[in-house]
């Protein structure tokens, strides 16, 4: 963030997330078919299955704010984007595999089902599962937002929080078919007046599903009932705080 002027100050963050698991035999063992007994709940031989997992974030964004002094009053206002990429990569499959490749596409794994063999002793296998590797899967998705909003200060008792965010968001497989659309306009209208002197009334509104949120005294309470609304935060007043001239 830097401060380009007396009134102005811009802000631009980069940042990428990332987690992943990895689940398989620590032996390396890829090969051996894994056995569960239904009788003594163990599974021997190996582990049965192989699950491989990555997922991550990388985010940008930057916005302006300007400070203005105006006979009306003082105003904070503040314009940004930001842009999202999120992904996965996974693939699951099971052990008993003819392939050295963890779960490589179309390669078959085997997993053997035993019960105990009480007139002769030792186990027996009953049933045989066959799984075959469809391969890794990619997802990726885009968010792009771009928002602005102007927080009035009308009076010393009186704020008003107007603004604006769009955001378009968009997922696609590892085929790259595009699996969802969404766009969403949300309209922001906050109004924090204090009326007591205390600095804990306040009402505030933003458009989105059917809940109207508000901050009357010991809020915050949330209420259904009226469509497109929703609790995006809460706006407390400071009366301590020495006012703008």
């Amino acid at each position: 963030s830097g401060v380009l002027s007396d009134s102005l100050l811009f802000t631009f963050a980069a940042g990428k997330t990332a987690w992943w698991w990895y689940q398989y035999p620590m032996s390396g063992d890829l090969e051996t078919i894994a056995h569960y007994n239904w009788d003594t709940n163990m599974e021997t031989e190996n582990y049965s299955y192989q699950h491989y997992l990555e997922e991550w974030r990388e985010d940008l964004s930057a916005d302006l704010t300007w400070f203005v002094d105006a006979p009306g009053g003082s105003h904070e206002i503040k314009g940004g984007v930001h842009y999202s990429r999120p992904g996965n990569e996974s693939a699951w499959c099971s052990t008993g595999s003819t392939s050295t490749e963890p779960c490589a596409q179309g390669d078959s794994g085997f997993f053997f089902h035993d019960i105990e063999d009480f007139e002769c002793g030792g186990t027996v296998p009953y049933l045989m599962e066959e799984w075959q590797a469809a391969g890794i899967g990619s997802y990726m998705g885009t968010v792009r937002t771009v928002f602005a909003q102007d927080t009035w200060r009308v009076t010393r008792d009186l704020t008003l929080k107007l603004g604006f965010r769009y955001d378009v968001v968009e997922y696609r497989d590892n085929d790259g078919t595009q699996v969802a659309d969404m766009a969403k306009l949300q309209p922001r209208i906050g109004v924090a007046w204090d009326l007591t002197g205390k600095g804990l009334w306040h009402i505030g509104v933003v458009v989105d599903k059917d809940t109207f949120v508000h901050n009357i005294g010991g809020g915050p309470i949330a209420e259904k009932g009226i469509d497109s609304w929703k609790i995006i935060g809460h706006y407390r007043f400071h009366p301590d705080l020495p006012a703008k001239p």
